[in-house]
Order: C-alpha cells, then sequence, then structure tokens
C-alpha cells in the first residue's frame, strides 16, 4: 500500500510496556501529542507483558482523559520484547503498523516524518533513530 496525503487508512500504534508505569504515561501522551498525517485514523496498542497488569491503571487513566484516542490494552503472558511485539501484530487492525516502547516517546513530528519517507521512497517499512534522553541527575 503507498500512502497518499488525505487518503483514508488506518494505523496502529504499538506500544510494549513491562513494569514501567511512568514510562507508559510518557509514551501514551506523546503519542497523543503526535501529528497525524490528514486522512488517518489511528488506533493505539498497549501490550503489557507483565501478567500482573502493572500497566492497565495508567492505559484506564489515559484513556479516561483522551476520549478522542482509541486505545486497546492487552496482555502478553509469554515474556520477552519478541512475544510482546508480535501480540501487537496480532491485535493491530491498521494498514500500517508503528512500534514504541514504555521506555521511549515519539517526537510531535515523529509520525509525519516516517510517512514522508514511505511517500518518499516506496518502502514496506521505515524506522528513525531513538535518541536517549537521561535525567539531569543521571552520571
Amino acid at each position: 500500500m503507498t500512502v497518499t496525503a488525505g487518503e483514508q487508512w488506518r494505523l496502529s500504534m504499538c506500544v510494549c510496556t513491562f513494569r514501567r508505569t511512568d514510562g507508559i504515561r510518557r509514551a501514551l501522551e506523546s503519542l497523543a501529542e503526535c501529528r497525524k498525517p490528514v486522512g488517518v485514523r489511528a488506533e493505539i496498542i498497549v501490550v503489557d507483558n507483565d501478567s500482573a497488569m502493572s500497566g492497565k491503571q495508567a492505559c484506564d487513566a489515559f484513556q479516561s482523559s483522551h476520549l478522542e484516542c482509541q486505545v486497546k490494552y492487552v496482555v502478553e503472558a509469554v515474556p520477552g520484547i519478541a512475544a510482546a511485539r508480535n501480540r501487537c501484530l496480532a491485535e493491530a487492525t491498521g494498514d500500517w503498523v508503528t512500534f514504541i516502547d514504555d521506555d521511549e516517546y515519539g517526537d510531535t513530528t515523529w509520525l509525519i516524518e516516517l510517512v514522508r519517507v514511505l511517500d518518499q521512497t516506496g518502502a514496506d517499512a521505515v524506522f528513525g533513530p531513538v535518541l536517549p534522553t537521561f535525567p539531569v541527575s543521571a552520571s
């Protein structure tokens, strides 16, 4: 599928989490603040790799304060990032899928830039750098 500006298409934004409630909050907030390409209908899928459901409360709180966002929360009991990402793919309904983890956040132009590169190259997949940020107290 080629992405064309203004065309209607679905995007599944997948977030994997494991016992990082502050991280999942920040990742979700960044997805809500991301500018979406014209015509995109987005869903957010959170796969919690903790069978104790440590991320559920943060996801529920996010959903209740961001009614415009469609959030699906699921638990993947099989440990490991591969199992969590595969579960994201199984749950996704979009024409395109993005991945972000609970220790990352997207810039407001993240999705716009991904789509721009898709348009320019016709690639089947695109990605960009993950730039670390550390608290001032880190040394």
